[in-house]
């Protein structure tokens, strides 16, 4: 029988041939007279295999009937069908009759043995009489004799050669018997113990027998012929005194062919009783497990409602033991008030007992004298208080003066404000008349019915009275507009101003200290240093000791990890205050004295206020001789100021010296080189030197900044940076003070470790505030000067280019709560807990509601789908849960699905204030504080970054900071994280740095990142930013 997969290919390759050959067929049939000579080509093919009939597995079926659903036959039953098809049916047209006359052939001719025959063990083939009783060897065995053994002794002796020589019938091996006396060898054929090798035996004995070569031709040859010669072992064979009659005894025994058949019948029969009784027994077990089965059903529906029982009462139980613990709180709190209560007054008892006690207590005669010794030290203390009074009558001369000024300026603020507040109500007035007016007109215009003229006239008088009101207003409107934008410019222009002269006045040189002048904030004074060693060291020594022990406490103000301050709560305020208690204050007060002590403090206080975050000094105007700081108009006093010429240079004098630097500019060779030459030469440029090149002259920023040349460099993969959110203010002085910073976008280049800062100036906008990127490009909320009381608006920019595009309004409340997502397609998604605004280029943005249980904490988008954390857990113990929604299903149903698995376990338990950040491809990572323990108040032992993959929804660990690194973050109380890809930062207050996770290599490793721009209080927020020359759409 063939292999099944080559019969099955067979099949496959043989149907699309049956197909194009009947096809043709089909447009010229034939008559019924010609049926039996069409007949002989579908016979050839289904002799050569090209039509298959008996399939791999032995079921037989119609090659010419495929697409019926009866396709296993028996041969009676196929035969019958290809009979009654090329006779008899009327349905059939003549090609049809004579395929299945080939098939009807082909069945009588080729497969006749299968008529007859079942899947069963082969019988053996009728025997006479003589033979059944006649005694075999068996298993069988067939007999070689008469092998001339020649020079190729060793192939002949081999059992291999003669397995070859007689494979057609399947011999399981062949013994070779052969003395070295002898020139001819014998041999001993094993078959298989089943029917199958007895007809092979009497196949193998009957080759012989043809030949002449039979047993009986062995015992009566007279020639020496050297042919071999061949039998079935038999009762002679076995029971001969030669080695091939020991090799059978130990081998086999003799039996008959009856003996045989009946053991296999008794055999079968022992089997069909086995399994019959294995039958009954398996139906007695399955009455058993039904009857069992339905006793557990039963068993499960009781213990289900049971259980339902048992939950409704422990929800009630769980309610009533909420509402009694409430109770008891709220008696526990009424207790502790009245304990505390009870506890003030006798408090207050105490001490009146105690100033009673002090009033009653009578003076003794030591104390008189002491009493006496202190008047006497007090006359001495008033002598030299009154030398001081003078001292002091100076200074308070001085602060009278700055008392008037202050009032000064408090009375040109107050009536601005008393302007301000007379415009408003002069406003409110006309709005008030304004509405008096159109509620007037309208009683007047339910009286026009009557025709009264001077209704009319009345009506007319109010109507122009009204025109004139609300043009009033508008003027209003127009002029207080005015003044807030005329106040913020000047507010920038001061600050501006401020900036100028700390940056101008830093270059200049003085001799002596001078009044006014430059302050660095958090330098350590060093003169309380050189005080102190000079009375301790020598001269020389002094000096040397003074400035090492000054540069070490200088080291010590810029460590993140030393933080010597405490809070404290005075009149409902929170206060930093020097914690005087902190061991290395001490130390310092301890070994070198109260000067050193108070100038280490000073600069400490001052370093905490102007730069808490970055922990380096900053320049600031100062008063010296007034210590505080130094305002604009004190800076005339200076004398470098005061050296200058009164009247500026003209302005016909700059704009020409402009004019001809200009005109050197253009006559340089440079200036002939075609655009085709530059974007050569800047094409050639990596990505950071085209940057610099853009900021070297104005030729240089007009052709790297054409649309041309954008469109060459679009292609350029972009640099893979990190970008910083300004800080959040709430407070205008705040804002007015961090205008200039948040002009700028910084940025950090990890691969070149170092820090870039693009300029927002081009940007129409007051404070704008960077929160999201994509493909180059940066979104940014910003107030727009023409009406500061106006909405923020979503503003797209890229800061390379120097384009920008304001996307449609939007309320405030999104600006203020809301989370802005982009996508790689640049889909623009502000997300907050109630709902969330999606941007689809359509220039208007679309609300969807949202089924979310809380605010969505660090939502992310992936391909076309938005996950986010929320809390599902009580007040007092959080439970964070993965929600997720794709665009379509947030367009239709609205409604976010909780993203779980029984695999996950407590994934979302283990972290402590878990954040999403965007991973690579279809992968999003979480990280979080690893709790050390379960319970509410557990700490952490580091951060963890877990790495969800969306395909198989599969969680695994992508890193975990290390333990050194780890305690730099333990005394903040949160840090934030912020990133993408492969990248993760890390930022905590008043570290000054962050730690950042890179796995952009293959290989993740951990470093610091140091000189952040110090314009917060170090709790850093950003996004990923790529760098790219990319065109805006508009």
């Amino acid at each position: 029988m063939e292999d099944v997969t080559e019969l099955k290919a067979k099949e496959k390759k043989a149907s699309p041939s049956r197909k194009m050959d009947y096809s043709s067929e089909e447009e010229s049939d034939f008559s019924d007279s010609e049926i039996n000579d069409y007949a002989d080509k579908p016979y050839e093919q289904l002799r050569t295999g090209k039509l298959v009939v008996k399939t791999a597995n032995g079921i037989l079926r119609c090659p010419f009937c495929m697409g019926k659903k009866k396709q296993d036959y028996k041969y009676k039953d196929l035969l019958q069908h290809a009979s009654g098809v090329s006779k008899g049916s009327k349905n059939r047209n003549a090609r049809q009759k004579a395929n299945h006359l080939a098939l009807a052939k082909y069945l009588e001719n080729e497969l006749a043995s299968e008529a007859d025959q079942i899947r069963r063990p082969t019988p053996p083939a009728p025997i006479s009489r003589d033979s059944e009783k006649e005694l075999y060897v068996w298993p069988w065995m067939g007999v070689i004799v008469n092998i001339s053994v020649g020079e190729d002794r060793k192939s002949v002796c081999d059992s291999g050669y003669w397995r070859q020589k007689f494979a057609k019938y399947r011999p399981l091996d062949v013994y070779t018997f052969w003395n070295e006396k002898e020139s001819h060898a014998q041999a001993v054929v094993e078959f298989n113990n089943d029917w199958n090798g007895f007809v092979n035996a009497t196949d193998f004995e009957k080759l012989f027998e043809t030949n002449n070569h039979s047993k009986k031709n062995w015992k009566t040859k007279t020639n020496s012929s050297l042919e071999i010669y061949g039998w079935c072992a038999r009762a002679d064979d076995y029971n001969s005194n030669e080695p091939i009659g020991e090799f059978l005894r130990q081998r086999g025994k003799l039996r008959t062919v009856s003996d045989i058949v009946n053991e296999a019948t008794q055999s079968r029969n022992t089997v069909v009783e086995n399994l019959t009784h294995e039958i009954d027994l398996t139906n007695k077990n399955l009455d058993e497990l039904q009857y069992k089965y339905n006793e557990k059903t039963m068993s499960l529906s009781r213990m289900l409602e049971e259980k339902d029982q048992l939950h409704h009462a422990f929800v009630e139980e769980t309610r009533k033991t909420q509402r009694l613990a409430r109770d008891n709180v709220r008696r526990i709190l009424e207790e502790q008030e009245k304990l505390h209560q009870e506890l003030e007054t006798k408090k207050k008892k105490l001490d009146s007992w105690s100033k009673q006690l002090n009033k009653r207590e009578a003076l003794t005669e030591l104390e008189r004298q002491k009493h006496d010794e202190e008047k006497k030290k007090n006359d001495m203390r008033n002598n030299s208080l009154q030398l001081a009074s003078l001292e002091q009558r100076r200074a308070d001369e001085n602060v009278l003066r700055l008392v008037e000024e202050q009032k000064r300026e408090k009375e040109e603020a107050l009536s601005k404000i008393l302007q301000l507040e007379k415009q408003l109500d002069a406003k409110q007035k006309l709005e008030m008349e304004i509405q008096e007016l159109k509620g007037k007109l309208q009683v007047m215009k339910h009286l026009e019915d009557q025709d009264d003229v001077g209704v009319q006239q009345k009506m007319k008088e109010m109507d122009d009275d009204l025109n004139q009101k609300v043009e009033d207003l508008n003027d209003l409107q127009e002029l207080y507009r005015t003044l807030v934008a005329k106040e913020r410019e000047s507010n920038d222009e001061l600050q501006d101003a401020r900036k100028e002269l700390i940056t101008g006045l830093q270059d200049q040189s003085s001799n002596g200290r001078p009044n006014i002048g430059i302050k660095r904030m958090g330098d350590i004074d060093i003169k309380p240093f050189q005080n102190t060693c000079k009375q301790k060291f020598s001269p020389d020594e002094a000096m040397v000791q003074a400035s090492t022990l000054c540069s070490l406490w200088q080291d010590s103000l810029t460590d993140p990890n030393w933080h010597p301050f405490k809070v404290v709560t005075i009149d409902g305020d929170s206060q930093e205050n020097i914690d005087e208690d902190d061991e290395k204050l001490k130390g310092l007060k301890q070994e070198w004295g109260d000067e050193i002590y108070n100038a280490v403090v000073t600069a400490l206080k001052e370093m905490n206020e102007y730069n808490p975050s970055g922990r380096y000094s900053v320049p600031e105007l100062w008063n010296f001789k007034e210590g505080r700081k130094a305002t604009l108009k004190e800076v005339p006093t200076i004398p470098h100021f005061q050296s200058l010429p009164k009247s500026p240079p003209s302005s016909s004098s700059s704009s020409s010296t402009s004019a001809s630097a200009h005109r050197r500019m253009e006559a340089s060779p440079i200036y002939c080189l075609p655009n085709d030459t530059f974007h050569q030469i800047f094409l050639s440029l990596p990505l950071r030197q085209i940057m610099i090149c853009r900021c070297v002259c104005k030729l240089f920023d007009q052709i790297i900044s054409s649309p041309f040349f954008i469109d060459l460099i679009s292609i350029r993969p972009p640099l893979h940076l990190i970008a910083l959110r300004p800080p959040h203010h709430h407070h205008s002085h705040e804002r007015l003070s961090a205008a200039a910073a948040n002009s700028s976008l910084h940025v950090y280049d990890p691969d070149q470790n170092q820090w870039l800062r693009f300029s927002l100036d081009f940007l129409p906008f007051r404070f704008p505030h960077p929160v999201a990127s994509s493909l180059g490009l940066v979104y940014l909320w910003g107030d727009s000067p023409e009406s500061p009381e106006s909405n923020k608006s979503l503003v797209v920019c890229n800061p390379l280019t120097r384009q920008f595009r304001v996307l449609p309004q939007l309320g405030s409340a999104w600006s203020r709560h809301g989370s802005v997502l982009v996508d790689s397609a640049n889909r623009v998604m502000v997300l907050t807990e109630l709902a969330a605004l999606y941007f689809s280029g359509s220039n208007q943005w679309s609300k969807f509601s949202s089924n979310l249980p809380s605010k969505p904490r660090s939502p992310v988008l992936v391909s076309n789908s938005v996950y986010a954390l929320c809390d599902v857990g009580s007040p007092w113990r959080s439970q964070w849960k993965l929600f997720s929604c794709t665009i379509t299903d947030l367009k239709s149903s609205q409604n976010w699905g909780r993203l779980e698995r029984h695999e996950w376990g407590d994934v979302f338990d283990i972290l402590k204030r878990p954040r999403l950040v965007r991973g690579t491809g279809n992968q999003i990572l979480m990280v979080g504080g690893l709790k050390s323990s379960f319970s509410l108040t557990a700490s952490c032992s580091t951060i963890l970054i877990l790495r969800l993959d969306l395909d198989t929804l599969e969680w695994d660990e992508a890193g975990r900071m290390p333990v050194q690194m780890f305690q730099c973050f333990q005394g903040s109380s949160k840090f934030k994280v912020f990133g993408g890809g492969d990248r993760i930062c890390f930022s905590a207050k008043r570290m000054g740095m962050m730690a950042l996770w890179d796995r952009c290599s293959g290989k993740a490793e951990w470093r610091w990142i140091c000189g952040v721009p110090g314009y917060s209080d170090g709790l850093y927020r950003g996004f990923v930013f790529e760098a790219r020359f990319t065109a805006l759409l508009p």
